[in-house]
């Protein structure tokens, strides 16, 4: 739990000066993000990044990268994430998506480490349409050989 609490400290500066600075549309341009999370199998806090990016009409491709803090090991996700962004009305946005997944385990020791192939779903809601900064909520449940599921609160700006 301490994890969480530190990457909670570390973005909160951020998150402040990125809701200081001036609006703009940021569904009309390239966005980069940092989240946080947790992953329910693996019982562990996560931390990652990503970019998003517009590929066609409320379609955006988001890769990003995740590290979960596992005791022993280093367990990263490579995802390469599509979404569709609903139509809605309010000051929000609402997407589901999927993708391809790289799923990475180097424990500590002698063990070799594990490449996985996996597919993302996923499901989130972004707030402040008018706004330059977007703070968001997203579940994501990865299928593989060890499914899990995630939940991340994150901003993008």
């Amino acid at each position: 739990m301490k994890h969480v609490y530190r990457c909670l400290t570390g973005m909160l500066p951020a998150i402040v000066v990125l809701t200081l600075t001036s609006p703009a549309r940021a569904q009309d341009q390239t966005l980069f993000g940092a989240r946080i999370g947790y992953y329910t199998d693996l019982e562990e806090p996560s931390v990652g990044g990503e970019l998003v990016t517009r590929v066609a009409s409320s379609v955006y491709f988001n890769p990003n990268v995740e590290y979960a803090f596992v005791d022993r090991s280093n367990f990263l996700t490579f995802n390469f994430d599509f979404h569709y962004d609903f139509p809605v009305s309010g000051n929000y946005y609402l997407w589901a998506g999927a993708g391809p997944a790289i799923l990475y385990n180097n424990p500590d020791g002698p063990r070799e480490s594990d490449t996985d192939f996996a597919a993302d779903f996923l499901l989130g809601i972004g707030f402040g349409r008018d706004s330059n900064v977007v703070p968001y909520i997203q579940g994501k449940l990865i299928a593989a050989d060890d499914s899990d599921f995630s939940i991340a609160f994150g901003v993008r700006f």
